[in-house]
């Protein structure tokens, strides 16, 4: 009975500090971030070029094609500084050269407003960049005056171009490069699945292509492989699509225009205000949290007895379980491309926190469960749990201080590890995980063996999704603390005082001259004429390469390199 009282007065101790805690985070786990998905242009009318304005081009327009939920998007490159693939791309290109900027990192600032580094692919240079959503008109603000107008979307290159010359040969041309369709049955097509194909027809002869895969594409422009299919011994050749987006026109290989026949291109619906699947599943996560902890505050307030002590906080911990397990299931399922929301340092503290909140609510909620069960049935034992949650940990340790690779590992070579194939290392981490496993099996032993009745099938139904939730949260909740130590290590160390000088009692002086030179060499430029008065401004360099191509000012705005050397105040 004791035992029961003092764990009684734990678990108000515990209630009421999560309590606080989570009025406190609640705040800042309720919004959501808003992500940009869709394409944007901005008529601009006359070429500025050169070459523009010798061809007396006067239709030119500028274009974004973005998806800032994930990386999407092919690039023409090899490789972006911080991936293969990009959240969008930028087209302000001319008669005269492509403009064409790939979005590399994407940065929610608020009020709106977008941090963009985007890489050139005319010169390899990276560049800051700061647009602005309108929710009202779904416009997006480039910079300080450039608007760029919502256009829903549009997927261009599905459908039907024709073009028929003077002497009656035609071209024709069918594409589906977002779904494969079935070519016609005729020969040589045979009904073949391709993603479309091109029919030369001509007084001589008629000729065939099949479209077999996409290489990339996007809003602009579309490179494919295509074979001959009455000539299968032919190498594939590859074949690129460019869009018009005044007239739908296909434009094939730099080749004359070819008329579109379906009037306008297919509609794609997409959301200009998205939310992710984690935002939304996390954060009903979080409130069935604070209603789980809620809850059974009240019952102990109100001294409520009776099943509903058990069954409250089951169906509670069964609906936030199932959402936990989805979770997971769907970054394994997605290869970890879930989208985590904004990865500026507000934001992934509120989410470290609400991590460590949904956790202490869950094994809290589960404590009292447990606790009920101990005062009807007798006090059984939970130790094969929290020694597989132990173990859970050290694979989880061993997993981060290993580059992220041990689950990886153990995923595609756990049957060889087991069987000693790959090392002493894989063997024993294959032991542990089996050891886990088998932890479980015992548990749920204890549990059949000490519960009755209906309470026993509940628990033999409900504890198996109970423990996987609850691994996920205490490992989510270890990673956290790990990464949270890790920092903290790294602020103190830098912030550590270095080598000491001098005897107690003695104070050094430094003289002017020296405290010149370390200001100086504490900023990396001098911008001359930025200061409020017309003085000068040292500045640090924060570019991603450090090449002094975007500064920090001591006076806190940022100074960006133009084409002259110069550096001009961004917003």
């Amino acid at each position: 009975m004791n035992a029961i009282q003092s764990l009684n007065r734990r678990k108000w101790i515990l209630s009421i500090g999560i309590v606080v805690f989570l009025l406190l985070g609640i705040s800042g786990c309720s919004k959501e971030k808003p992500s940009l998905k869709g394409r944007w242009e901005m008529f601009v009318g006359k070429d500025p070029s050169l070459m523009g304005q010798e061809y007396g081009v006067d239709n030119l327009t500028y274009c974004m094609e973005l998806d800032f939920s994930e990386r999407t998007f092919d690039t023409e490159m090899e490789e972006l500084p911080s991936g293969k693939k990009s959240y969008g791309f930028m087209d302000f290109s001319t008669m005269s050269r492509i403009y064409r900027y790939y979005i590399d990192s994407v940065s929610y600032i608020g009020n709106n407003k977008y941090r963009l580094v985007s890489l050139g692919t005319y010169d390899l240079q990276l560049y800051v960049d700061t647009l602005t959503y309108n929710p009202q008109t779904k416009e997006i603000t480039y910079g300080k005056s450039d608007v760029f107008k919502y256009v829903s979307g549009l997927r261009p290159f599905v459908g039907e171009w024709e073009k028929v010359d003077n002497e009656g040969a035609s071209e024709y041309v069918k594409l589906s490069l977002y779904q494969e369709i079935k070519a016609p049955e005729e020969y040589p097509l045979n009904g073949q699945p391709c993603y479309g194909y091109i029919i030369y027809d001509s007084e001589v002869d008629i000729s065939y292509r099949m479209i077999t895969s996409v290489i990339y594409s996007n809003a602009l422009g579309a490179t494919v492989t295509a074979v001959f299919p009455d000539y299968p011994e032919d190498k594939p050749m590859q074949v690129h699509f460019s869009y018009n987006w005044k007239d739908g026109a296909l434009i094939m290989n730099g080749e004359t225009p070819l008329p579109n026949k379906n009037g306008v291109p297919v509609l794609e619906e997409l959301s200009a205000n998205n939310s992710s699947l984690f935002a939304k599943v996390g954060m009903w996560i979080f409130v069935l949290a604070v209603i789980l902890v809620v809850s059974l505050i009240l019952l102990n307030v109100l001294d409520v007895e009776g099943a509903i002590r058990f069954w409250l906080p089951a169906i509670e911990l069964l609906a936030m379980s199932v959402l936990i397990v989805f979770l997971v299931c769907n970054i394994f399922c997605t290869e970890g491309k879930l989208d985590l929301g904004d990865p500026s340092l507000m934001n992934v503290l509120k989410l470290y926190g609400a991590v460590i909140l949904v956790t202490g609510s869950f094994l809290f909620g589960l404590f009292s469960l447990l606790l009920w069960l101990y005062e009807g049935f007798g006090y059984f034992s939970k130790t094969p749990t929290v020694i597989a949650a132990v173990i859970a940990v050290i694979l989880l340790a061993i997993h981060m201080f290993t580059g992220n690779m041990l689950f990886g590992i153990l995923a595609e070579r756990f049957i060889p590890s087991l069987m000693y194939q790959d090392g002493l290392f894989g063997f024993i981490m294959a032991l542990l995980a089996v050891a886990v496993g088998l932890l479980f099996i015992a548990q749920m032993i204890i549990l059949a063996i000490s519960l009755k009745g209906i309470y026993r099938i509940a628990m033999l139904l409900l504890y198996p999704v109970f423990f996987a939730a609850g691994i996920v949260l205490l490992l989510s909740s270890v990673a956290v603390v790990i990464v949270i130590m890790i920092v903290c290590a790294i602020i103190a160390f830098v912030l550590a005082p270095r080598n000491s000088s001098g005897s107690s009692g003695n104070t050094l002086f430094e003289s002017p001259d020296n405290n010149n030179n370390s200001q100086e060499e504490d900023c990396d430029a001098v911008i001359e004429g930025a200061g409020f008065w017309g003085g000068d401004v040292k500045a640090k360099d924060i570019s991603l390469l450090k090449d002094k191509s975007l500064l920090k000012g001591e006076n806190g705005k940022e100074y960006r390199r133009n084409d002259d050397g110069k550096y001009e105040e961004q917003n």
